[in-house]
């Protein structure tokens, strides 16, 4: 049974999960959901780096101008016309959202314009940042002047910008990841009766140090090993750069 990581799914006594193996028995083994955590782990990201919930709150308050107003929307298309960029919505972040989600956000707001990898290149954050700055000068309701302002301001930072695309990077290859672990092909199979093995420690919390022990040994000498000879097969290649 897979599941987020709520209380009413996991709780100990009066969770689903304990309603089921009442019934079920050892034949229902909980577990985490993996793309659940790994968004978890990057949302936890925030409060070791700073520029990471800068970014998240930046995309927020992007989407959070046009999701309400079909006016703003209206404009920054009109704007995507005489810029010549094909101008998408900007997509939310917050709230339950994995990792691909908060990846195409990214993607949408750094996305190029028609003339893609030129020096003349526009691109959607262009047609934003130009749209905030009209909205910081003139809208006439304080609270969109004051987020247009902020969102202008933060745009302006070369820095930001610099790491929004490294973000970007980041998310994409871990998206994949997320991806991955959503797959039916990789989920522990339904209705075999896994008996050999650490399986009953492995269905309690804790780390897998402690629960699968010769699990947690075979994955680290799978990896060492993996690294090793992926080192000899290409160290040829790397030794050119």
């Amino acid at each position: 049974m897979g599941a987020d990581g709520a209380a009413v799914n996991f709780g100990r006594k009066g969770g689903v999960s304990a309603k089921l193996q009442e019934e079920a028995g050892k034949h229902i083994i909980p577990f985490h959901c993996m793309p659940h955590r790994l968004e978890l782990a990057l949302l936890s990201a925030q409060k070791d780096s700073p520029w990471v919930s800068n970014v998240y709150n930046l995309l927020n308050l992007i989407w959070k101008t046009y999701h309400y107003s079909s006016k703003s929307r209206r404009e920054l298309k009109c704007l995507g016309v005489e810029l010549d960029v094909s101008v998408n919505n900007p997509s939310g972040v917050k709230g339950t959202r994995w990792l691909p989600h908060v990846s195409r956000a990214l993607d949408v707001l750094l996305k190029q314009g028609k003339k893609e990898g030129t020096l003349e290149d526009a691109g959607q954050y262009t047609a934003v940042y130009t749209h905030m700055e009209h909205l910081a000068a003139s809208s006439a309701n304080a609270d969109i002047a004051g987020r247009a302002k902020h969102v202008k301001e933060t745009m302006e930072d070369g820095s930001f910008l610099a790491f929004c695309h490294f973000l970007a990077d980041l998310f994409s290859a871990i998206s994949k990841y997320s991806l991955l672990l959503q797959r039916n092909d990789v989920i522990l199979p339904q209705g075999v009766p896994l008996r050999k093995g650490e399986v009953e420690n492995m269905a309690k919390d804790g780390p897998i140090s402690q629960t699968a022990p010769k699990l947690k040994r075979q994955i680290e000498t799978t990896v060492t090993a993996t690294v090793k000879q992926l080192s000899l097969r290409f160290s040829s290649l790397l030794s050119m750069f």
